[in-house]
This record gives structure tokens, sequence and C-alpha cells, in this order.
């Protein structure tokens, strides 16, 4: 892991042009930075939803991004959706939740002809917990990273797990991270930096506050993940 210490801050934050009134969150960035996408709880054509959180996102407009857009269907109206990440060849990964029972699943919709297609969830080698979300999906769809938990409480061994595209298109029976990555204080979503080198994911900090710090390490750890599998 490289010392970040010397790293001097840039810059104060400030809020994107098309966010500050409404609960914006989980973003996704496209591989070549064209779209961000976020799950939102604007106003939506009831028509498309009847949900509060939805997939929007927004598009790069020179310095600055354009106005929210809605997804659409068929991303969203199905339940609450959230928790995009999405290929280079702009297929979406994203997470349709049941609030009131707390179940949750991936679904994956391909991008073709302009259009995003009927969405598919993932097979029993991902969907195999009772609330599997918040994927981060490699540019070029080759792994997939998410977390998992049995439980809407978060009481057992769940965290960060990872499965890989197999020859034939399909999925490996996902693999727990390991004890360098999940722990019992772990907890959230996972990313890779653009040049792929370094995996980024959260951890408590303070569990009765929910304060969370941000921790990285070398990607190369997927890799012997993949090896042993």
């Amino acid at each position: 892991m490289r010392d970040c210490s010397c790293v001097c801050p840039g810059p104060s934050p400030e809020v994107v042009s098309f966010s500050g009134e409404f609960s914006d969150s989980y973003l996704a960035l496209h591989p070549d930075g064209s779209r961000l996408y976020f799950q939102s709880d604007r106003p939506i054509d009831p028509a498309e939803s009847a949900y509060e959180y939805n997939l929007w996102y927004a598009e790069r407009e020179g310095e600055g991004w354009g106005e929210a857009k809605s997804m659409g269907r068929p991303i969203n109206g199905r339940n609450h959706t959230g928790g995009a990440s999405v290929t280079r060849d702009g297929t979406l990964y994203f997470t349709i939740m049941d609030l009131d029972s707390g179940a949750s699943q991936i679904y994956r919709s391909r991008y073709l002809s302009g259009a995003y297609k009927e969405p598919e969830m993932l097979p029993e080698a991902i969907n195999s917990h009772f609330q599997t979300c918040d994927s981060y999906v490699a540019p070029d769809e080759s792994y997939l990273i998410f977390t998992a938990f049995e439980r809407q409480e978060h009481e057992d061994d769940g965290g960060l797990f990872i499965s890989f595209r197999t020859e034939e298109g399909g999925w490996s029976s996902a693999r727990a991270l390991g004890p360098e990555i999940n722990s019992e204080d772990q907890f959230g979503s996972a990313t890779i930096s653009p040049d792929g080198r370094y995996l980024f994911f959260p951890r408590f900090n303070n569990a009765e506050e929910m304060g969370l710090d941000i921790y990285w390490v070398d990607s190369a750890l997927l890799g012997d993940l993949k090896e042993v599998g």
C-alpha cells in the first residue's frame, strides 16, 4: 500500500451543478468519464416508477455536467434502484432493492443500438445472499466486486466478494475478499482506481456513530483470488 501522506490538498469540493437539492448518492463513472450515474430520490414520472429511489445520470459537458436525466425503463420501475456500475461498452450493473424486506439483488442490462435492454438478474453464483448490492464491474467485464450480507441486520460474516467471468461467459462462484479486506468493522462498497492499480473500500472507525474511513490496497490481491479459485 502506497503512503499518501505527502499528497497536498486540492481545491475545496463543490456541489455539482445537477445536485444539491435531493439525496444523490452511490456514484458510478463511465470508464471514459463521459457519464456519471447515481441513485436519487428526486421526483420522477409516476409512469416510469412508483418507487422513491431510482437511477439517474448526467453527461459530461466541457468542464462541467449537464442536467440530471432518469435512466428510464426498463432500468427503473421494478422496485427501488441504485448501486450502479458500468462497463466500457455501456453494460449497466445495478441493485434492485425491496426496502420493506431488506432483500436486494444485482441485475445487468446490456446497452445495444443506443438503448438498454430488459435487465436480467445475475445467477446464484453472485445473488446467493439475502442482500447483494453496490457492485463494481471491471471496464472489460472480467470481474464483479460487490457487497453481500445474509440478514438485514448485518450480523453475519458478510462483506466484499468477487466473482470472475468464465471462458463460457458465465460467472465463477463468489469468493470473499478475505481477512485483509473483510473484517468485523468492514461495511460498504468498493471501487477500483481508473488505472486499475488500487482497490478502495470503507471501514468503520466508530461503529456506534457509523463513522467510516476509506482504505486502499494494491489490486493485485484480486488476481491472487482468481488463481486460488
